[in-house]
């Protein structure tokens, strides 16, 4: 975009509620489409399940009265945890544009 576009752009923004609302509800589907790539990206990560399993090995180090299948599923739990939370964080950011 060229520095006279830009200034247009953010001139009609200032201006037009409308087109502000509809622009904050572009960055943030934006957001959240960057978001979802990079959860995609960790979870089809082939290095995934070793980090994994060194996480495990680290803890099973410090506690070895716990199992390892309990850290597995608490390293599910954080990631889904972060990521429902970022997702609620985007939709109520979108509900709270559209309204």
């Amino acid at each position: 975009m060229s520095p006279e576009e830009m200034f247009k752009l953010e001139n009609s923004l200032k201006e037009n509620e409308g087109l502000r609302e509809q622009y904050q509800i572009l960055l943030s589907s934006r957001e959240y489409i960057k978001a979802k790539s990079v959860l995609e990206e960790i979870e089809n990560d082939p290095d995934l399940p070793q980090v994994m399993d060194q996480v495990i090995d680290h803890y099973e180090g410090k506690y070895a009265f716990e199992k390892r299948t309990v850290y597995l599923n608490r390293v599910w739990d954080l990631l889904i945890s972060v990521v429902a939370l970022f997702g609620a964080l985007i939709l109520m950011r979108i509900l709270m544009l559209v309204r």
